[in-house]
């Protein structure tokens, strides 16, 4: 069975962000020795190339020690951190089609995102579930156990930045978990 894991392009951010904190001095390594396994640590030595897969046990331990230290344990941190990568990608040029205006705002954010779960991890399934009520939309990321709760918070900031982007204006993005296998994120269409 292969170890669920998260592309190099999510990982490659956190690894880059931890070791621009260890090069300026403002974290030791001594910090979060303690914390992570021996593997943890060898990650932020190698080169992380972006097109491979890197355990997503050690992203969440990243994200929880990145969390506590400089988000004071909050949950906003995490958001801000996925609307931050979210940014990036677009900047790439990679989701375009978010600025396309013939076609409405759910159907795009919902094709788009049903491709980024085998885009940036090995497991889990994102199913577009489409409108609901009429008020926006539905998206189901299925067989999600293994998804550390950080990395899951770290994911909806991301979604909710695309979705923004894509309807051109800030948009309401719940998220829930009923059950470790399980993420549920329901968009509100803007008024």
């Amino acid at each position: 069975m292969m170890t669920p894991s998260v592309k190099g392009t999510i990982f490659r951010a956190v690894v880059d962000e931890l070791n621009g904190y260890l090069s300026q001095g403002i974290i030791q390594r001594e910090e979060f020795a303690a914390r992570w396994k021996p593997d943890d640590l060898a990650y932020l030595d190698r080169e992380i190339a972006i097109a491979s897969w890197y355990p997503i046990d050690t992203y969440g331990r990243y994200l929880r020690f990145l969390c506590d230290r400089f988000g004071d344990g909050r949950r906003e941190y995490l958001m801000e951190g996925g609307r931050q990568s979210a940014r990036r990608v677009i900047e790439m040029g990679v989701y375009g089609q978010l600025d396309d205006r013939t076609e409405c705002w759910e159907n795009k954010v919902g094709r788009v995102l049903v491709t980024l779960g085998g885009s940036f991890y090995n497991f889990g399934r994102w199913v577009w579930e489409g409108f609901e009520n009429d008020e926006g939309f539905r998206i189901e990321v299925r067989d999600v156990a293994a998804m550390p709760e950080e990395a899951a918070v770290r994911a909806h900031g991301f979604v909710e930045q695309l979705a923004s982007r894509a309807a051109g204006c800030q948009v309401q993005l719940d998220y829930r978990r009923p059950k470790p296998s399980r993420i549920i994120f329901t968009a509100q269409r803007p008024d």
